[in-house]
C-alpha cells in the first residue's frame, strides 16, 4: 500500500494513471474500501491528486471517484466535502444552465425517487439531461432504466423537489 501511495503521488503521469488504474480496481470489492479508508497515506495522495489543477481532469475525476467509492453513501459530511472540492478544482460546475438554483429543502436522510422521464433513451438527449441532472442542488447521483425510459435520483431534497428539477430540465 506504500508503493500504490507513492506512485499516486508520482510527477510521471504515467506512473499516476496506472497507480490509479490499481486502486481502482481495489476500491471495487467492499473488503478492500475498508482498507482503503483507513490507509491516510493513499487517502491524503488521492486528495491532493484531486486538487492537482496541473494534472490531467481524467486521472483527477477517477480519484475522485475513488474517494467516492470508498466513502460510499453512510459518510454524508465527508462526501459534501468532496463535492465542494469537486466545484473548487473546477472538476465540476456550480449549477447547470437552465436549472434552478431554488434553495430546496434538505431532507434528513437521503432519498431513491424513480420518475419516467418521456425520451431519456435517445443518446443526446440523455447526456444533456444528466449533464444538468448531476450538478442540481440537492442531487447526489443518479441511475437509469432505459428501456423504461426511468431515472431513479438519488437525492437530498424531498421527492417533490426532484420531479420540479426533472421537469425544468426535460422541458
Amino acid at each position: 500500500m506504500s508503493a500504490l501511495s507513492t506512485f499516486i503521488a508520482s510527477e510521471d503521469v504515467n506512473v499516476c494513471q496506472i497507480a490509479v488504474g490499481a486502486v481502482i480496481l481495489l476500491a471495487s470489492h467492499a473488503d478492500n474500501r475498508e482498507i482503503l479508508r483507513n490507509d491516510f497515506s493513499i487517502w491524503d495522495n488521492l486528495h491532493d491528486l484531486v486538487a492537482d489543477t496541473d494534472k490531467e481532469d481524467s486521472v483527477r475525476r477517477d480519484a475522485l471517484g475513488i474517494m467516492r467509492k470508498v466513502l460510499g453513501d453512510h459518510e454524508r459530511d465527508d462526501m459534501e466535502e468532496l463535492a465542494d472540492l469537486e466545484l473548487r478544482v473546477g472538476l465540476r460546475e456550480d449549477i447547470g444552465k437552465g436549472v434552478s438554483d431554488k434553495d430546496y429543502a434538505v431532507v434528513k436522510e437521503p432519498i431513491n425517487v424513480r420518475i419516467h422521464v418521456p425520451g431519456l433513451s435517445d443518446a443526446g438527449f440523455l447526456s444533456d439531461f444528466e449533464h444538468r441532472l448531476i450538478r442540481s442542488k440537492g442531487i447526489v447521483s443518479a441511475s437509469y432504466e432505459m428501456g423504461a425510459e426511468v431515472v431513479i435520483v438519488f437525492a437530498k431534497v424531498s421527492a417533490h423537489d426532484v420531479a420540479e428539477i426533472v421537469r425544468q430540465i426535460s422541458g
